[in-house]
């Protein structure tokens, strides 16, 4: 009703200015009002009066005056349709104004309820608060409007209560007593209080019901819906605050301080419904406060609750006001929101939102959202329930939006259970400040295809992600805190009994401009699980995983991944990676699981500098029961760009297992990579490879030095066609790094390998097994093309080639396992030394090689035993074929070496012009038996090296190959290609014997001299059918001398020195013994 009305229609008042003679003059009208206000006689003398304006209009003066208080009582009360009730009063100290209603029917609200104060002869807004009290219900209408200068409560409850002082009641009406303070509380004494509806889309209150800025508004009944009318209406009371409350049954409801309800703890509730585009608005320069009490409280159809500052208002001291939602049963919020904001160009702080409630269910695009869009930091989000739902892209957020200058509210989730089905809980940054932290406290979660992140896309900080739950499922979903501009990645923390990551879910924290990545931590008091990759078609390259990246063009360190648990399971394609693709140093990952590491399926723990990255890879630390690699399954820790590959640190009390292609890499990647390999360690009881190209490996393939490969176990290392290796790769500038076990045992099968290479501008590194018990290697693939093997070497390359060092008690190498150091290049190969306290043992076609093509010496062959036995076809072989010398062989064996059909070689091919290596034995007693044979020989420019055997008992050559072609024989050769000259042979033995066949023998086929022979028998030196002989083609025969007590002389036995062609002559034969014995046959 607008003032003009009034004053146009009663401007005698202006000229009588008596308030009572203009009531009585608006009495005596005839036109009958559409309202139905009917006083009652509860108030006596004081009672109400209605006076009819006009047709539509009515104007409600008298009532109980108590000081500062008005109180009017009613039999009925409703406005029509269009129509107006204004309450009047003349009185400047009147603050409250109180309507009860005391019959049995609703009050139907269709028009303008109003108040006007009478004074200087003009009708003015009075900032009185306005009470509606009726027990039996409130509708407003969709024409219904608030004209108001005060703050209005429309309340469904008995009365209301004044402190001591007493009450105003409507279902036990008396007339007031000395009720002059302001109301207490409300009483509800009906076991189903009246439910209060709003369907007003009046625009003559923007809107709907609105109170005056700064104002309250409240509702408080049964039941209560606001329905918007499809066009945003509701209630609103701007920078000042609205109350909603819903009480099922009798109790009282106290009034805050500041307006707001406070129930009992006991209360029994109603609903709470907005639906239709329902608006309940406090937004503007400062305060501004929402407050919702119920057992469920319903949002549907796009309806809203908003707070905070108006866009272009406030100040940097104002303070938006807070949303506070209290259900005992549930909130549910269908294509609806709920904003805290600080609206564009507006400045001061957000306000809050808080939710308690049992269940609260977000669907279809619905939000609860604390944003800042101007200067000032946006309120915090705090959800405390029972069960939450977030399905549909429903969302949970807080946010600095665009421009915007400011810090982002926490949130905080407090539940029993979180299920979200295309939920998503976020804080984003894209101004300028520090996105809030997320908090979520819930004993079990489950994410499906949805996100809890806070994400960095201007400049500034991402915040920090801290979950604690009792159960974590997340399916094809998100925990992440990226940096898209400039600042760091927040701290993603979790802690919970497990964890399951599956169908392409993931933890991340990366940083793609200027800034670090955050670090994750994971601890899990029995499980953690990543599996799989996401269901979907288009997301089909979206592994399960948590990552720590540098990305390409960003500039920062990567952050930390550290998981603590029982157990931990990465299997189906699952990654752990800390990588850098841009220019920063990856970050770490450290795993300390008590239980058990399992990958599988192609799991993958990675830190890796990435092709064009500039920083070095994290270290990777695993500290475990157990360790299982299995079926494509690896740990890397890298470098493709200008940085060093990480450490590979393992650690386990009992068992590490390696299988069906399950790898363990720290590798310089790429000819244009710049940067040290990673050192590999792995700890543990006994360490198992086994099957389909396992690995172990650090090389370099660029400008660097490979890593060294470490194994510590305190039993068994065992090898089944798999393999360890650092190399030097082509064309690389570095390094190769040593393998070194120390072991219980160990065991290499079925062509497992240790290889440590160089063919680029670097030294090999060694291979150094120290085993307690045995080293054994045996066996070959299926398709016999490769064995069981220790390989050390250059080629091409500059450095040296690694040596090979085996201590153990026993050491034995059969079915063509080998052991072999060579250079092609100007590096020397390197050696092989092998040490056990008990036995050597090679059979079955096993070798140890050392060999040179190149410029580099061979390496030399070193045995150092109790007893050495070479069998069936088993050899050792220092060769030479080019500018470098053959190594040496060098056998210590304190009890005996034996040799059965089997070879010490050591050979200067055509063409080569180094010498050859000589063979030396110092043995307790030495034995070739079955056509066993020691040669060395030249067909190069390099003389045959010389074999010099020690023997404290016998020295014994016995017999042929099976097939007779071959005797057993010490032989020093120069083939008619060579220039050099034949090696010598010297044997020194108690006892020495030669017989069935077997023979000592130093020839030359060239122009060049034989060698001489030189035994030396402290008692006997024995031929039966055996011979000793020395023969020249062209030259001079060398010479044999035969130093013994006796000599024996059986069968067909031969000492003799040869020359067949040329001017030379035999060599000399001088026996020089006590006692020449002839028995020959």
């Amino acid at each position: 009703m607008a003032d003009y009305k009034l004053q146009s229609n009663i401007s005698k008042i202006c000229l009588i200015g008596n308030m009572s003679f203009f009531v009585s003059l608006l009495s005596s009208a005839a036109a009958v009002a559409q309202n139905t206000i009917i006083p009652d006689v509860t108030l006596g003398a004081e009672s109400s009066i209605v006076t009819p304006f006009d047709v539509n209009n009515d104007i409600i003066t008298g009532g109980a005056i108590r000081e500062q208080n008005l109180f009017h009582s009613f039999e009925e009360f409703s406005i029509g349709n269009d129509s107006e009730a204004y309450f009047i009063t003349d009185l400047e100290t009147v603050s409250n104004i109180f309507a009860r209603v005391t019959g049995s029917n609703i009050s139907d609200i269709q028009g303008t309820l109003g108040t006007r104060l009478f004074t200087g002869g003009n009708f003015v807004l009075t900032d009185a608060n306005f009470f509606l009290i009726n027990p039996n219900g409130i509708v407003f209408g969709e024409n219904a409007a608030l004209d108001l200068g005060g703050s209005f409560t429309a309340t469904t409850a008995s009365g209301v209560e004044f402190g001591d002082a007493g009450s105003f009641s409507a279902v036990n009406p008396e007339a007031p007593l000395l009720l002059t303070v302001n109301p207490s509380a409300y009483f509800f004494t009906h076991l189903t209080p009246g439910n209060i509806a709003s369907r007003s889309t009046s625009r003559q209150s923007f809107p709907g019901l609105r109170v005056p800025n700064s104002e309250t508004l409240t509702f408080l009944g049964g039941n209560v819906v606001i329905d918007g009318g499809g066009q945003e209406a509701g209630l609103h009371a701007w920078g000042g605050r609205i109350e909603v409350g819903a009480m099922g049954g009798s109790g009282t409801v106290q009034i805050g301080t500041n307006g707001s309800l406070l129930f009992p703890e006991t209360a029994v509730l109603s609903d709470v419904t907005l639906t239709n585009e329902a608006r309940i608005d406090v937004s503007l320069g400062d305060g501004g406060d929402i407050g919702i009490t119920a057992r469920n409280i319903e949002m549907t159809d796009d309806s809203a609750l908003l707070a905070g500052i108006y866009r272009g208002l406030g100040h940097e001291t104002r303070v938006a006001g807070d949303i506070v939602l209290r259900a005992s049963e549930r909130v549910r919020m269908d294509d609806s929101n709920i904003e805290n904001s600080v609206g564009e160009n507006a400045t001061g702080q957000g306000g809050n939102i808080l939710v308690e409630t049992s269940l609260l269910e977000l669907v279809d695009f619905s939000y609860l959202k604390s944003d800042t869009n101007g200067l000032g930091n946006a309120g915090n989000v705090r959800i405390h329930a029972g069960h939450i739902f977030l399905e549909g892209f429903s969302t949970v957020r807080s946010d600095v939006q665009s421009d915007a200058i400011g810090n982002g509210g926490n949130v905080e989730i407090v539940a029993d259970s979180l299920t979200s089905s295309i939920g998503f809980i976020e804080t984003r940054l894209n101004g300028s400040g520090k996105a809030g932290d997320i908090h979520v406290f819930v004993p079990e979660i489950n994410l499906s295809r949805g996100a809890i992140y806070s994400h960095l896309s201007a400049e500034g900080e991402s915040g920090n992600i801290d979950v604690v739950s009792e159960s974590i499922v997340l399916s094809d979903a998100d925990i992440s805190t990226d940096a898209f501009g400039q600042g760091d990645g927040g701290d993603i923390r979790i802690f919970t009994n497990s964890l399951l990551v599956k169908e392409g879910a993931r933890l991340r924290s990366r940083t793609f401009e200027e800034g670090n990545a955050g670090n994750i931590f994971i601890s899990a008091q029995d499980t953690v699980i990543f599996d799989g990759q996401s269901p979907f078609s288009h997301f089909s390259d979206l592994e399960s995983g948590a990552f720590s990246n540098v990305e390409q063009g960003a500039q920062g360190h990567g952050g930390n991944i550290e998981i603590a648990t029982g157990s931990l399971i990465v299997s189906d394609d699952a990654q752990l990676r800390a990588d850098t693709e841009g220019i920063g140093n990856a970050g770490n990952i450290i795993i300390n699981a008590r239980n058990g590491v399992l990958f599988s399926d192609n799991g993958v723990l990675r830190s890796n500098v990435g092709f064009g990255a500039v920083g070095n890879a994290g270290q990777v630390q695993v500290t475990s029961s157990y360790l299982f690699l299995i079926g494509g399954a690896a740990i890397t820790a890298s470098t493709e760009g200008r940085g060093d590959a990480g450490d590979i640190t393992i650690e386990v009390q009992d068992f590490v297992l390696l299988q069906n292609d399950g790898d363990i890499r720290s590798n310089v990647i790429g000819k244009a990579t710049f940067g040290n390999g990673g050192d590999i360690q792995i700890t543990a009881a006994s360490l198992a490879m086994i099957g389909n190209d396992s690995w172990l490996s650090s090389y370099t393939e660029g400008t660097g030095d490979a890593g060294n490969i470490s194994i510590f176990a305190t039993d068994a290392v065992e090898l089944d066609d798999a393999h360890i290796f650092s190399d030097v790769e082509p064309d690389a500038v570095g390094n190769g790094g040593d393998i070194q076990i120390v072991a219980g045992s160990f065991y290499a099968r079925n062509a497992a390998q240790l290889e440590s290479d160089t063919s680029g501008q670097g030294r090999a590194g060694s291979v150094s097994i120290i085993a307690a018990d045995t080293v054994l290697f045996e066996g070959s693939s299926p398709d016999g093309e490769y064995t069981s093997a220790i390989i050390t070497g250059t080629e091409n390359s500059t450095g040296d080639g690694g040596s090979i060092y085996i201590t153990s008690d026993n050491l034995i190498l059969r079915d063509g396992a080998w052991f072999s150091t060579r250079t092609s290049s100007e590096g020397n190969a390197g050696d092989v030394v092998i040490e056990t306290r008990a036995a050597t043992v090679l059979s079955g076609g096993a070798s140890i090689l050392t060999y040179t093509a190149g410029q580099g010496a061979g390496g030399n062959i070193s045995v150092l035993t109790d007893s050495l036995l070479l069998t069936d076809g088993a050899n050792f072989d220092t060769t030479t074929s080019s500018l470098g010398n053959a190594g040496d062989v060098g056998i210590t064996a304190n009890s005996s070496a034996t040799f059965v059909d089997s070879e010490i070689l050591s050979k200067t091919f055509e063409g080569s012009e180094g010498q050859g290596g000589d063979i030396q034995l110092n043995v307790g007693a030495l034995s070739l038996l079955g056509g066993a044979q020691f040669q060395t020989w030249t067909a190069g420019q390099g003389r045959a090296g010389n074999v010099a055997i020690t023997a404290q008992d016998t020295v014994s050559l016995d017999g042929t190959t099976t097939d007779g072609q071959f005797p057993s024989a010490i032989f020093s050769d120069v083939e008619s290609t060579a220039t050099g000259g034949s090696g010598d042979i010297q044997i020194r033995a108690r006892d020495i014997s030669l017989t069935n066949g077997a023979s000592l023998y130093a020839a030359s086929m060239s122009n060049s001299t034989a060698g001489n022979i030189t035994l030396t028998a402290e008692d006997d030196i024995t031929l039966e059918n055996g011979e000793i002989e020395t023969i020249s083609d062209h030259s001079f025969g060398g010479e044999i001398d035969l130093t013994t007590t006796n000599l024996f002389l059986r069968g067909d036995s031969d000492i003799r020195t040869r020359v067949f062609s040329g001017a030379g002559s035999g060599g000399d034969i001088t026996p020089n013994s006590s006692r020449v014995h002839y028995c020959l046959g």
